[in-house]
């Protein structure tokens, strides 16, 4: 109660917008943002008791603070944990996202090929009993439609298959964008938060590093064999790039190249298929994140996601 009095506090005293952070999945340092003309947003700690308000807590809302408006390390205790602007605009596929859902919700299943080999698969609960089929039969259409989209996408079932889905993942990723912030009718969102409608995205492992070797990345996919679930903090694949020009000779007749490796993990393959990043953004991504040369773990940001997430 004390929150949502502070929330229409700011409004009715200040006029001034205050975001819930309890509406969200991914803020969680803080109850409110209070948004001025004044100055830089200020996020606040609500207590009934203002007395109560631990000194902790305040802590970590400056660094979050920091983290944003200066690219100081984010909260956490690790100092290499920072916000790396891409300074690249955000570009991906989420309107063949929109025409799936869509045409789920009049026949159940609806799969398509996405450019950047993958294949997107989406089950809507509501529309599946307009196929009039028998389970056996719906799931056999199902399976069906999935493999089609999975071999014009020219992976097909193959051992180095990941995926990502939407079932379950978005509480308890704050990584991952809320589906109420996807750009899709309201009530798509609303089944796909309930679960009513599901969406994975599956690619190939090897291919994904053969689109980063043509852009001339030294990629090497590492994950084992085994279509199962991505794991968080799991390192899926490594990309070098090395420095030629600062190559160096050493006794014996060989020459040392230094260069750099950037370890990718699953919140950046997460984003590459469930947010359905064009090709061309996630491969430029990487480009910035490796020119960087920083030894660092980066949660890399495109200029633009303001317009693409509503």
């Amino acid at each position: 109660m004390a929150e949502l009095e502070r929330v229409e506090q700011a409004w009715k005293e200040d006029g001034a917008f205050a975001l819930l952070h309890d509406l969200t999945n991914c803020l969680r340092i803080g109850d409110v943002t209070v948004f001025t003309d004044m100055g830089p947003l200020q996020t606040e700690e609500v207590k009934t008791n203002p007395r109560s308000i631990d000194k902790r807590q305040l802590r970590r809302i400056n660094q979050a603070r920091a983290a944003v408006l200066h690219g100081d390390a984010l909260p956490g205790g690790k100092a290499s944990d920072v916000l790396c602007d891409l300074a690249l605009p955000l570009r991906t596929h989420l309107d063949l996202l929109r025409t799936a859902t869509e045409k789920a919700a009049a026949d159940g299943v609806h799969a398509i090929e996405i450019p950047g080999s993958r294949a997107l698969l989406v089950v809507d609960q509501y529309g599946l009993p307009q196929l009039d089929l028998p389970h056996e039969q719906a799931v056999e259409r199902m399976r069906d439609s999935f493999e089609g989209a999975l071999s014009r996408a020219g992976i097909g079932r193959r051992a180095h298959n990941v995926h990502a889905t939407s079932l379950d993942a978005t509480a308890v990723d704050p990584q991952r964008v809320p589906w109420a912030n996807y750009p899709l009718h309201p009530v798509v969102c609303a089944r796909i938060i309930g679960d009513y409608t599901t969406v994975s995205v599956e690619t190939s492992g090897p291919a994904l590093a053969e689109l980063l070797q043509v852009a001339g990345l030294g990629a090497r996919w590492v994950r084992p064999s085994g279509n199962t679930d991505l794991k968080p903090g799991e390192v899926v694949m490594e990309i070098h790039q090395p420095e030629y020009l600062r190559s160096v000779p050493l006794p014996g007749g060989i020459r040392m190249t230094p260069g750099w490796t950037l370890q990718v993990q699953r919140s950046a393959l997460d984003r590459y298929l469930i947010e359905l990043l064009t090709p061309g953004s996630w491969v430029a991504g990487m480009k910035h994140v490796l020119a960087a040369r920083r030894t660092w773990r980066p949660w890399p940001h495109y200029r633009n996601e303001h317009e693409v997430w509503v």
